[in-house]
């Protein structure tokens, strides 16, 4: 078969990477999902805990923004239950308050990074690079 630009080779297909974005403002949301498709993820939604957590048992997902102030429950105690479930999925906790708190509550697992709202994508990017997700930048 001959190669054209449009025939894509196997060799350069990458699988896309899908992260779970938990947030209860569409805006937000969709503006989370934008950034984490400029950076190359493919991002799911979900507006509630309640919605996040029927799609983690339905997919797995190489990470998660997660907000604190979801409308069912806490974004915390919604953090503690995936931690308990799944163990080694990164997750990056986004609040619009004082991060100091939320860092002393999540210090001891290294695979959470609290991330202040708003947040830009180099905020995503480094949060990502800091649990493992993206390579670091050289």
């Amino acid at each position: 078969m001959l190669q054209t630009s449009e025939t894509p080779r196997v060799a350069d297909h990458k699988p896309e990477r899908c992260l779970l974005v938990v947030e209860d403002e569409p805006l937000i949301r969709m503006l989370a999902v934008d950034l984490l498709g400029d950076i190359g993820f493919k991002a799911e939604e979900a507006g509630s805990a309640s919605e996040a957590m029927i799609k983690l048992r339905t997919q797995a997902f190489d990470a998660i923004i997660l907000d604190v102030g979801l409308p069912d429950r806490l974004g915390t105690d919604l953090a503690a239950e995936i931690r308990g479930i799944w163990p080694n999925v990164p997750m990056l906790i986004a609040s619009g308050r004082s991060a100091s708190e939320l860092s002393a509550q999540f210090a001891a697992d290294a695979l959470v990074r609290i991330v202040a709202k708003p947040y830009t994508v180099a905020d995503l990017r480094s949060a990502l690079e800091a649990v493992r997700v993206l390579p670091f930048a050289s």
